[in-house]
Protein backbone atom coordinates (compact mmCIF):
# COMPACT_ATOMS: atom_id res chain seq x y z
CA UNK A 1 0.00 0.00 0.00
CA UNK A 2 1.01 3.64 -0.69
CA UNK A 3 0.04 6.22 1.15
CA UNK A 4 1.11 9.67 -0.60
CA UNK A 5 0.37 8.88 -4.44
CA UNK A 6 1.16 12.89 -5.67
CA UNK A 7 4.82 12.55 -4.14
CA UNK A 8 5.53 9.01 -5.47
CA UNK A 9 4.43 9.74 -8.90
CA UNK A 10 6.52 12.46 -8.69
CA UNK A 11 9.37 10.70 -7.82
CA UNK A 12 8.76 8.05 -10.11
CA UNK A 13 8.60 11.17 -12.78
CA UNK A 14 12.10 12.34 -11.70
CA UNK A 15 13.96 9.32 -11.63
CA UNK A 16 12.74 8.08 -14.98
CA UNK A 17 13.50 11.44 -16.60
CA UNK A 18 16.74 11.47 -14.82
CA UNK A 19 18.04 8.12 -15.76
CA UNK A 20 17.46 8.36 -19.87
CA UNK A 21 14.61 9.84 -22.05
CA UNK A 22 12.52 6.99 -22.34
CA UNK A 23 9.58 5.22 -20.16
CA UNK A 24 10.13 1.65 -19.87
CA UNK A 25 6.90 1.18 -18.02
CA UNK A 26 3.96 2.30 -16.74
CA UNK A 27 2.58 2.74 -13.56
CA UNK A 28 -0.83 3.52 -12.16
CA UNK A 29 -1.88 3.76 -8.35
CA UNK A 30 -5.55 3.79 -7.83
CA UNK A 31 -6.25 6.99 -5.65
CA UNK A 32 -8.90 5.15 -3.61
CA UNK A 33 -7.10 1.94 -2.36
CA UNK A 34 -3.42 3.82 -3.27
CA UNK A 35 -2.44 0.20 -4.83
CA UNK A 36 -0.12 0.69 -7.39
CA UNK A 37 -1.10 -1.92 -10.51
CA UNK A 38 0.17 -2.51 -14.09
CA UNK A 39 -2.11 -1.41 -16.70
CA UNK A 40 -1.86 -5.32 -17.73
CA UNK A 41 -4.05 -5.84 -14.58
CA UNK A 42 -6.69 -3.24 -14.90
CA UNK A 43 -8.33 -4.56 -18.22
CA UNK A 44 -8.28 -3.98 -22.21
CA UNK A 45 -9.45 0.01 -21.94
CA UNK A 46 -6.75 1.17 -20.14
CA UNK A 47 -4.20 0.42 -23.01
CA UNK A 48 -6.95 1.51 -25.29
CA UNK A 49 -7.33 5.04 -23.65
CA UNK A 50 -3.68 5.69 -22.96
CA UNK A 51 -2.79 6.64 -26.48
CA UNK A 52 -5.78 8.73 -26.54
CA UNK A 53 -4.87 10.75 -24.14
CA UNK A 54 -1.38 10.59 -25.32
CA UNK A 55 -2.65 12.47 -28.16
CA UNK A 56 -5.01 14.81 -26.39
CA UNK A 57 -2.69 16.22 -24.29
CA UNK A 58 0.89 15.49 -26.46
CA UNK A 59 0.02 16.86 -29.36
CA UNK A 60 -1.03 20.70 -30.43
CA UNK A 61 -2.59 21.73 -33.60
CA UNK A 62 -2.78 18.41 -34.50
CA UNK A 63 -6.26 16.83 -36.35
CA UNK A 64 -6.49 13.41 -34.73
CA UNK A 65 -8.60 10.82 -36.10
CA UNK A 66 -9.73 8.03 -33.80
CA UNK A 67 -12.14 5.15 -34.38
CA UNK A 68 -14.48 3.84 -31.55
CA UNK A 69 -12.27 5.82 -28.61
CA UNK A 70 -15.05 4.45 -26.29
CA UNK A 71 -14.43 0.71 -26.98
CA UNK A 72 -14.10 -1.61 -23.51
CA UNK A 73 -14.20 1.68 -21.70
CA UNK A 74 -16.87 1.77 -18.52
CA UNK A 75 -19.71 4.02 -19.90
CA UNK A 76 -18.81 7.15 -17.27
CA UNK A 77 -15.15 7.00 -18.37
CA UNK A 78 -16.91 7.26 -22.38
CA UNK A 79 -18.37 10.47 -21.14
CA UNK A 80 -15.12 11.72 -19.33
CA UNK A 81 -13.66 11.28 -22.95
CA UNK A 82 -16.09 14.25 -24.27
CA UNK A 83 -14.87 16.14 -21.79
CA UNK A 84 -10.73 15.22 -22.65
CA UNK A 85 -11.75 16.12 -26.36
CA UNK A 86 -13.55 19.24 -25.66
CA UNK A 87 -10.31 20.35 -23.31
CA UNK A 88 -7.92 19.27 -26.49
CA UNK A 89 -9.44 21.48 -29.25
CA UNK A 90 -8.92 24.74 -27.15
CA UNK A 91 -5.87 26.48 -26.53
CA UNK A 92 -2.85 25.72 -25.91
CA UNK A 93 -3.34 22.17 -27.44
CA UNK A 94 -6.11 23.59 -30.58
CA UNK A 95 -6.35 19.85 -32.11
CA UNK A 96 -9.27 18.90 -34.12
CA UNK A 97 -10.52 15.61 -33.74
CA UNK A 98 -12.24 13.13 -36.46
CA UNK A 99 -14.20 10.57 -33.78
CA UNK A 100 -16.28 7.35 -34.90
CA UNK A 101 -18.09 6.61 -32.67
CA UNK A 102 -21.16 4.76 -31.53
CA UNK A 103 -21.07 6.11 -27.52
CA UNK A 104 -24.11 8.17 -26.39
CA UNK A 105 -22.61 8.76 -23.26
CA UNK A 106 -19.31 10.84 -25.22
CA UNK A 107 -22.55 12.22 -27.08
CA UNK A 108 -24.26 13.32 -24.17
CA UNK A 109 -21.39 14.79 -22.65
CA UNK A 110 -20.47 16.73 -25.36
CA UNK A 111 -24.11 17.87 -25.20
CA UNK A 112 -24.03 18.86 -21.66
CA UNK A 113 -20.65 20.80 -22.38
CA UNK A 114 -22.85 22.61 -24.59
CA UNK A 115 -26.07 23.44 -22.79
CA UNK A 116 -23.07 24.65 -20.27
CA UNK A 117 -21.46 27.23 -22.57
CA UNK A 118 -18.00 25.23 -22.59
CA UNK A 119 -18.59 24.33 -26.10
CA UNK A 120 -20.54 26.08 -28.76
CA UNK A 121 -22.55 24.08 -31.47
CA UNK A 122 -20.09 25.17 -33.74
CA UNK A 123 -17.31 23.22 -31.81
CA UNK A 124 -18.67 20.14 -32.71
CA UNK A 125 -20.09 18.33 -36.21
CA UNK A 126 -22.01 15.15 -36.06
CA UNK A 127 -22.47 13.71 -39.36
CA UNK A 128 -24.23 9.83 -39.63
CA UNK A 129 -23.18 7.99 -42.34
CA UNK A 130 -26.09 5.65 -43.32
CA UNK A 131 -26.31 3.62 -46.33
CA UNK A 132 -29.30 2.57 -48.33
CA UNK A 133 -29.25 0.90 -51.73
CA UNK A 134 -27.63 3.60 -53.98
CA UNK A 135 -24.89 3.95 -51.67
CA UNK A 136 -23.56 5.89 -48.44
CA UNK A 137 -25.14 9.27 -47.42
CA UNK A 138 -24.08 11.35 -45.02
CA UNK A 139 -26.36 13.52 -42.74
CA UNK A 140 -25.73 16.52 -40.80
CA UNK A 141 -26.71 16.50 -37.47
CA UNK A 142 -27.39 19.92 -36.48
CA UNK A 143 -27.08 21.09 -32.38
CA UNK A 144 -28.68 24.26 -30.95
CA UNK A 145 -27.57 26.46 -28.22
CA UNK A 146 -28.56 24.17 -25.65
CA UNK A 147 -27.17 21.07 -26.75
CA UNK A 148 -30.58 19.57 -28.30
CA UNK A 149 -30.39 18.09 -31.62
CA UNK A 150 -31.93 20.35 -34.29
CA UNK A 151 -32.43 17.50 -36.95
CA UNK A 152 -33.87 13.95 -35.85
CA UNK A 153 -31.35 10.72 -35.42
CA UNK A 154 -32.38 8.12 -38.12
CA UNK A 155 -33.81 5.12 -36.59
CA UNK A 156 -32.28 2.46 -34.25
CA UNK A 157 -30.09 5.00 -32.67
CA UNK A 158 -29.90 6.79 -29.42
CA UNK A 159 -33.60 6.09 -29.14
CA UNK A 160 -33.27 2.55 -28.15
CA UNK A 161 -32.92 2.89 -24.36
CA UNK A 162 -35.83 4.62 -24.35
CA UNK A 163 -37.64 1.93 -26.24
CA UNK A 164 -36.54 -0.79 -23.49
CA UNK A 165 -37.69 1.18 -20.72
CA UNK A 166 -40.99 2.42 -21.41
CA UNK A 167 -42.20 -0.56 -24.66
Amino acid sequence: MLTDTDSLSETWVQEITSESDRISDLVLIDKRTKTAVSHRDVGIGISQVIPILVSCYGLSDALVAIEQPEIHLHPRLQAELGSVFAESIKPPYNNRFILETHSEHLMLRLQKLIREGQLKPEDVSVIYVDSNSEGSQCLELRLDEEGDFIDEWPDGFFEDDFKEIFS
